[in-house]
């Protein structure tokens, strides 16, 4: 921008210093980050953030900016992704997570959930299927693969954009995960507008924040903590 004189137009579909996912760096690294990212938001002639959890950090942290400059445009879905797609439940009473599961966006309480609804009914395992479509961390693979929830959940490679589409269509029930903490506040991630555009209920552990505020404003689905496991138990037993 400075180069050519052409306005600077930042679009923030992550937060930068205060992402959950940001890096351990030294601390001359983050004020260095710190630093340019002050940088940038005084020479944009406009921002955009996907949610308003970073507009308001921004404008929190970097006093001085005009926030008739900041707009927010959320993630969204393509009608065109779900057209020719047959929306048929698979037989298996089935719940179906797609895309990554990074090391710390996983709820302690959802296997503690599924195994209360299988100690309660025994033969539920002949129903019940819980599908992890994409990357699992190890220590994700081993919590959910101790029996009995061994004879229940399945882990599979990433498939092809519309195979995933389909995935969901084929399910009774779709997971989402979101972090504790704080700086989980304003995670709204592309996935939870498919799902939305799916029109499959969506059983959500996250905590308070836009994507709960969401899914309730749209009735979407249900949203209880991921830490609770008798909150994820009771859930799923409504659902069933």
């Amino acid at each position: 921008a400075e180069r050519t004189g052409l306005p600077l137009v930042l679009d923030f579909r992550d937060p930068w210093t205060r992402a959950p996912f940001y890096p351990r760096r030294p601390a001359w690294a983050r004020r260095w980050d710190e630093r340019l990212e002050a940088s940038c938001l005084r020479r944009a002639a406009a921002v955009v953030t996907v949610n308003e959890s970073i507009r308001a950090d921004f404008l929190a942290r970097h006093p001085g900016l005009d926030a008739r400059n900041f707009e927010r445009i959320t993630n969204g879905w393509d009608p065109a992704d779900f057209e020719g797609l047959p929306r048929t439940p698979l037989p298996e009473w089935t719940l179906t997570h797609t895309g990554t599961l990074p090391a710390g966006r996983f709820p302690s309480g959802f296997a503690g959930g599924l195994r209360r609804v299988l100690q309660e009914d025994p033969e539920l395992d002949t129903r019940l299927r819980v599908r992890l479509i994409g990357h699992a961390e190890p220590s994700h693979v081993e919590a959910l693969t101790r029996p009995p929830l061994d004879r229940i959940v399945r882990f599979e490679p990433y498939r092809p954009h519309r195979e995933a589409v389909q995935a969901l269509l084929e399910s009774r029930l779709l997971l989402l995960f979101i972090e504790e903490g704080p700086a989980a506040r304003g995670i709204l991630t592309g996935k939870l507008f498919e799902y939305l555009g799916s029109g499959v209920p969506i059983l959500a552990l996250a905590p308070e924040g836009e994507a709960a505020e969401l899914i309730r404003a749209t009735r979407g689905g249900r949203v209880v903590s991921g830490e609770d496991a008798e909150a994820v138990a009771g859930a799923l037993r409504e659902a069933f």
